[in-house]
């Protein structure tokens, strides 16, 4: 016995049109310490968020969150806090951080 399946309304797309999807993270690629001034300027300005609120949220000093925002510089461990609160998925650091983390 043999069964067939008429596939020819099926595309690559459509065969999964009724599987829940899950939400794909912006991954950012940091590679100057430019790069990560402006991206952290441009989630706590648009989100009109306060240093001193971000710091707390991710046990920092203040000033590891005005580094960040002013020179985009400070060591991995303190960046990476911040980078969570401020929901930045980093694809890869300034090799300036580090050596600051060194």
């Amino acid at each position: 016995m043999h069964t067939t399946l008429d596939l020819s309304r099926y595309d690559a797309v459509t065969a999964y049109d009724d599987l829940p999807r899950s939400s794909v993270a912006q991954v950012d690629y940091l590679p100057t310490p430019q790069a990560v001034a402006c991206r952290v300027r441009e989630i706590i300005d648009s989100r009109r968020l306060d240093e001193e609120q971000v710091a707390e949220e991710a046990h920092v000093n203040v000033r590891v969150v005005r580094s960040l925002y002013e020179h985009g510089l400070a060591n991995l461990r303190d960046a990476r806090r911040v980078f969570a609160v401020l929901g930045i998925h980093v694809h890869e650091y300034p090799i300036e951080m580090v050596a600051m983390s060194l």
